[in-house]
């Protein structure tokens, strides 16, 4: 396993306010020679001080088959991650992947320029199924735990593997797992273990979904220990009246922040507007685009067509980050009070 770029960020008062930020890009190597269970481990660029929500995105991959990445095993100083497939392959495994992951500690939080962060886990046996199971599906609904302006872009991760069953990458995931959203709003969202249309494996124990809310369409600068300019942005792209599946190509979307060199980004779906089911993925990724388009499993179907979902984007700059943002120290952020 290669890691290719990495950004800690720790933005913190002194004593009352903190958040820390990791982000890298890491190539998960193919797993095509496995003959065994093998989970690969990425180490934090910093020690959190409390267990962080890890959203990882796919990107790019030489491999035709559909594929995700589960993690597992997330603590204080890394986790674990492995590229997965479900049934419908060829086989369970695949060649080599660049992942991108973004970790921060839960809570809620504020930055300089107002915008807002509301990071968390919820732990769940809630399903959404594609029609082919035959199974009526249930939401999970879920608090930020304060009120944003507007609905924010959202970023989700199961962070378990606690149902799992394959002996993953020689395996299949069973049951496979992406994450469902819809009703994404002001004070929380409606949230599931998106099953699409694999059917094998059973939940018999709830999974831990991590999640990450930041106000929309926002993008702004913080300024590193070492002097440098640390940005940021975030996105929330209405649903397309054009098919955004991996058979309709990659949809691109322009960034408003100025960025010198490609950022670490993640991307997840914010809707869940096509029972197929399915999970954002980057297809591809420059200083001024971000490419994004939805792939769905293989089980029941080999067809990829989507339609449009809304979909949430966010990437982070690399830097060392102190800042005081409790100046009454009265224990809460100022921008949120």
């Amino acid at each position: 396993m290669r890691r290719l770029g990495a950004i800690f960020l720790c933005l913190f008062s002194a004593p009352a306010w903190g958040l820390e930020v990791d982000s890298a890009e890491v190539a998960l190597p193919a797993t095509t020679s496995a003959t065994t269970e093998l989970w690969e481990s990425v180490t934090f660029g910093t020690i959190f001080t409390d267990v962080p929500v890890v959203i990882a995105s796919p990107g790019p991959s030489t491999g035709g088959q559909p594929f995700t990445i589960r993690v597992q095993n997330v603590t204080t100083t890394g986790f674990e991650a492995q590229i997965v497939e479900a049934q419908g392959t060829s086989g369970p495994t695949h060649y080599a992947v660049d992942m991108t992951y973004v970790a921060m500690e839960e809570g809620v939080h504020g930055l300089p320029d107002g915008s807002m962060i509301a990071v968390g886990t919820t732990s769940t046996s809630a399903e959404q199924y594609a029609p082919n199971h035959g199974l009526s599906g249930s939401w999970e609904a879920v608090s930020w735990g304060t009120t944003f302006g507007a609905a924010p872009t959202l970023l989700t991760q199961v962070q378990t593997t606690v149902n799992e069953t394959g002996a993953v990458p020689v395996d299949y995931s069973t049951p496979f797992y992406t994450v469902a959203v819809e009703n994404v709003g002001t004070t929380g969202f409606d949230v599931a273990l998106e099953r699409s249309e694999a059917t094998p494996g059973t939940t018999s124990v709830d999974e831990e979904i991590g999640w990450i809310a930041i106000t929309a369409n926002a993008d702004g600068s913080l300024t590193a220990t070492d002097g440098s300019t640390v940005l940021w942005e975030s996105l929330l792209i209405p649903p397309s009246t054009s098919p955004i599946g991996k058979d309709d190509g990659c949809t691109t979307e322009t960034l408003s922040a100025s960025f010198s060199s490609t950022a670490p980004a993640v991307v997840s779906m914010n809707s869940r507007n096509e029972s197929d089911g399915g999970w954002a993925i980057v297809c591809s990724l420059t200083t001024t685009q971000i490419g994004y388009a939805i792939d769905e499993d293989w089980y029941y179907d080999t067809e990829r067509s989507h339609v449009g979902e809304q979909i949430g984007v966010l990437l982070f700059e690399s830097g060392v980050i102190e800042l005081d943002l409790d100046a009454d120290d009265d224990g809460i952020d100022d921008t949120v009070e």
